[in-house]
C-alpha cells in the first residue's frame, strides 16, 4: 500500500486541504500524474473526482460513495477507469 494526496473542498467556503488516502502500490502508479480531488457532499456522500492536467473540467471523472471505508474501494475503481479511459 502507498499513499497519494487528494485535494479536499472543505464546506462551507471551499477551502482546500490535502489529505492522503491509501491505495494499492498498482494503483498509485497509475495515479501519478492524475489531478485528484474530493469533497463531502450534504448528502453525507463523498464525490471524488479525477482528471489529467490538459483535460477540461467536463472531461473529470466522478466516483460517488458513501462516506465511511468504501471511499478507499471508490477511489481505487475511478483510478483504475481514469487511466484505462487515458491509455486505451
Amino acid at each position: 500500500m502507498r499513499e497519494i494526496g487528494l485535494i479536499q473542498y472543505m464546506r462551507p467556503d471551499g477551502r482546500k486541504m490535502t489529505v492522503m488516502a491509501s491505495v494499492e502500490d498498482q494503483v498509485a502508479g497509475m495515479a501519478e500524474g492524475m489531478i485528484l480531488s474530493c469533497e463531502v457532499l450534504t448528502t453525507g456522500e463523498v464525490a471524488i473526482y479525477a482528471r489529467y492536467p490538459r483535460d477540461e473540467e467536463e472531461d473529470e471523472s466522478l466516483e460517488l460513495s458513501p462516506n465511511g471505508p468504501e471511499v478507499q474501494e471508490a477511489l481505487q475503481r475511478l483510478i483504475e477507469r481514469r487511466y484505462l479511459m487515458k491509455h486505451k
